[in-house]
Formats: C-alpha cells, sequence, structure tokens
C-alpha cells in the first residue's frame, strides 16, 4: 500500500479499522505449560528420529501459551 496513492476516503477507512482493532495482547500471569510440554515431547520424538520440525506450529503454541488462546485473533485484527 503506498499512501500517496490512497484516496481521502481509503484514509479515512484504515483509519476506522485500525481504530477496531483489539487492544495488545500481554503475557498470561500464570500461564498453563501443559501443551507447551507436550510439544517439547513431540519435538524431541521428532529430532531423535531426525526427521524435520514444523516451527510454525511451535510458534503458535509458544505464542498461545505465553498471551492465551486469543492471540492469533488479535493477530488476524491486524489486517
Amino acid at each position: 500500500m503506498i499512501i500517496k496513492e490512497l484516496t481521502t476516503q481509503q484514509l479515512n477507512e484504515e483509519l476506522e479499522r485500525r481504530g477496531k482493532a483489539k487492544p495488545f495482547p500481554v503475557l498470561l500471569e500464570n500461564p498453563d505449560y501443559h501443551s507447551l510440554k507436550g510439544s517439547a515431547r513431540l519435538y524431541f520424538e521428532e529430532d531423535k528420529l531426525q526427521r524435520e520440525i514444523d516451527t510454525q506450529y511451535a510458534y503458535e503454541i509458544l505464542m498461545e501459551t505465553f498471551y492465551g488462546e486469543n492471540y492469533f485473533d488479535w493477530v488476524n485484527s491486524l489486517s
């Protein structure tokens, strides 16, 4: 998106969309490490077998563990 090429209406719509964005998530005070531990065990087994690891899944588990299950709702609200 090149700002100089947008109309005033498009700029106003973008500002309105951003105003509706959810507030930044915060770190949970007492995260539930259960799913993170389970994923670590699975990745350990994959390493033992020298298999490639899907890092996207690890990223998702990590962020949901520390920021809550709705973390990716917030990410998706940004676009």
